[in-house]
């Protein structure tokens, strides 16, 4: 799906003001989408909940890094038990941040977080917590960490 987003949350106070609905999964408010065919204009939900992954692409100055602060923020302020990792940039609110050439944080990162997610699995107890992991320049990323099949 192809997305339009006319301004983020931060700057409208009405989306600051709206609720993550616990019941209806992992959904944060990131933005307001155009709806020219219904003349108008209403929240739009990054679906975490159902979606694998997400790319956000687009040239130099785009809005790539505001993007990515942009969810970073609204998962913090809609859903305060997700934990939010970062590598290759620092976002606010993000439990850690990582540069992406500093190999040996990034592989402790993963491992970590290859933990948690495998103890997870097998513990009911974290029923209902998540994990997002955001990283900025994915390409980069594979780039470097090519070599390594599993961390």
């Amino acid at each position: 799906m192809y997305y339009t987003l006319r301004q983020s949350p931060l700057q409208s106070s009405a989306l600051q003001l709206m609720g993550a609905d616990e019941h209806d999964g992992l959904r944060p408010v990131v933005g307001l989408l155009d709806n020219p065919e219904h003349q108008r204009t209403e929240a739009f939900r990054l679906d975490l909940e159902t979606t694998v992954g997400v790319v956000i692409f687009g040239c130099p100055g785009s809005g790539r890094s505001e993007a990515l602060s942009t969810i970073s923020e609204a998962l913090f302020r809609q859903y305060p038990s997700v934990s939010v990792y970062s590598i290759g940039r620092t976002l606010p609110f993000a439990a850690d941040s990582v540069g992406l050439y500093d190999s040996e944080r990034v592989l402790r990162l993963l491992r970590s977080i290859d933990a948690l997610l495998d103890g997870r699995r097998w513990d009911s107890v974290h029923h209902g917590e998540r994990t997002v992991v955001i990283i900025d320049d994915m390409a980069m990323f594979e780039r470097t960490y090519e070599s390594i099949n599993r961390w």
